[in-house]
């Protein structure tokens, strides 16, 4: 799990100049293992902000056409001599000439220039060079990749020059490194499968609160309802679905783009940007911990059913391969048939498309273990898939089918529906009693009945019975490893902090 300094102060109250490296290592204290701290687009830089004064489209014998540009990158990086015009007109004071390759841009644009002595992503140093007939003195930067890499190594997979909004409040001669997120550091952390909650922001969030004494913020807001079936119909044929939750958006713009920060932070989480719905669906599973899944209402037929399948039914998936199924793997289906195997990748019958203006989303609970033998057996390791094989929140899934159509409605321009379906509902989570002196007995240090009730209750359990010194406690939905008092015994050696604990011959 990649995650972003920058996104996760968006759920926790990280103290002021706190470096990645510190935050690593008090999740490390906590038992997480941060495997690396890394610089989103790092040792990339100078840049700055340039607007695009002219230029004209020069042909070439290749059949391509360049463009020689005028741009002015303020006084403060103005050249020591000017430009050739473009096509005899006069050159402004202060603009720097640019030979460009790209057409997405026009005159007046706010663009990313890399100037001489800007290094680029591996390495590359920028130099002022004659190329097509002019002397070329800087370049303008794009998200296009260059080989192996992009030009400034964060990736977002656009092909083109970055054109900069004007609301960015940008002007030429500014750094936009803090507006690309450059510099953003992003912890890459190996998550246990114990830990399976913290396979997103708003789990690895509430580790850093409780590892650092400080406020969490939940983006779960809302609990999940009793059956309801006023939405799009749903049947669940099979126990290893315990809830679906199914909300309807109509009116989606398909060719709106994701927002910029959006694709930013997927990129900084190793995911690629694709379109609008994908990227939402994405965004949320990450911030939540819950896979969700976009299918086009037209080409849906009739309700969707969970079911197992029948041995020799096929499918085809998202990536277009056609896939033989087992009796053990658990479907979604229509009457049309199978439209995607369950918590592992939809159908290519049902998929979001340019022409997509109404959206059924899908949020469900499935068994860990039957998506994991579907998984393997499929070999189709999706983001998706590794989340439910873990075991994912279930209380959740609502909340985060809300937060999905919330952004299909703000940023796509949709509606929601007020008819919903929630089929099923929350598994019961299982009691016990846990003994307060039973951590200071098997961890070896001393830690007071108190503290343990106080770190049970900042990680979400709740607590009872204190009184008697045996403590009554219910683990949180997201808490699938919490079954037998010594797993609460590992809780408060790992809150306690394992550095803390001495060896003793």
């Amino acid at each position: 799990m990649r995650a972003p300094m920058s996104w996760l102060r968006n759920r926790v109250a990280l103290p002021d100049g706190i470096t990645g490296r510190e935050l690593a290592e008090a999740l490390i204290r906590a038992g997480l293992e941060v495997e690396t701290v890394e610089q989103f687009g790092g040792g990339v830089g100078p840049l700055v902000v340039g607007r695009v004064v002219d230029f004209v489209d020069q042909p070439q014998k290749n059949g391509k056409a360049i463009r020689w540009c005028h741009l002015d990158v303020g006084a403060a990086h103005a050249p020591d001599k000017p430009p050739a015009p473009v096509e005899g007109r006069d050159v402004p004071d202060g603009v720097r000439g640019i030979i460009c390759g790209a057409h997405n841009f026009a005159v007046g644009d706010l663009v990313v220039v890399g100037l001489p002595g800007t290094v680029l992503a591996g390495g590359f140093t920028l130099t002022s060079r004659k190329t097509y007939g002019h002397l070329s003195d800087g370049m303008l930067c794009s998200f296009e990749e260059v080989g192996a890499e992009d030009e400034l190594g964060i990736g977002t997979d656009h092909n083109g020059i970055i054109v900069l909004p004007t609301e960015s409040g940008l002007v030429p001669g500014d750094d936009p490194s803090a507006y690309l997120g450059l510099g953003d550091e992003v912890l890459d952390i190996n998550v246990s499968p114990d830990m399976a909650y913290c396979m997103s922001i708003r789990g690895l969030a509430r580790e850093a609160a409780q590892a650092l004494g400080v406020p969490f913020t939940d983006v779960v807001d809302r609990a999940v309802p009793a059956p309801v079936a006023d939405g799009y119909p749903v049947v669940l044929d099979d126990e290893a679905c315990s809830l679906f939750v199914a909300l309807t958006v109509t009116g989606v713009d398909e060719t709106a783009p994701s927002p910029r920060w959006m694709q930013q932070r997927l990129t900084m989480a190793g995911m690629r940007p694709i379109s609008l719905p994908v990227d939402i669906t994405n965004y949320v599973m990450l911030e939540v911990g819950q896979p969700l899944h976009a299918y086009d209402a037209s080409k849906l037929s009739g309700p969707i059913r969970v079911r197992k399948a029948s041995a020799g039914e096929t499918i085809v998936t998202l990536d277009d391969v056609q896939r033989t199924l087992s009796a053990d793997d658990l479907l979604i289906t229509d009457d049309s048939g199978p439209i995607g195997i369950a918590g592992v990748m939809g159908g290519a019958t049902t998929e979001c498309d340019a022409a997509t203006t109404g959206i059924v989303i899908e949020a469900a609970a499935f068994d860990p273990s039957t998506i994991s033998r579907s998984m393997r057996r499929h070999g189709l390791p999706s983001e998706a898939s590794k989340r439910f094989e873990r075991g994912t929140d279930p209380a959740a899934a609502y909340a985060a089918a809300h937060l999905v159509a919330r952004y299909l409605v703000e940023l796509g321009g949709g509606v929601l529906s007020g008819a919903e379906t929630v089929a099923g509902g929350v598994p019961a989570m299982p009691r016990q009693t846990v003994r307060a002196e039973l951590a200071s007995e098997i961890l070896g240090v001393e830690v007071p009945a108190e503290r343990v009730a106080s770190i049970f209750r900042a990680g979400g359990i709740e607590v009872s019975g204190e009184a008697d010194g045996v403590l009554d406690v219910l683990p949180p939905t997201w808490r699938r490893d919490l079954r037998d008092p010594y797993d609460y015994v590992e809780e408060v050696g790992r809150k306690v902090g394992f550095d803390a604990i001495p060896s003793v011959l």
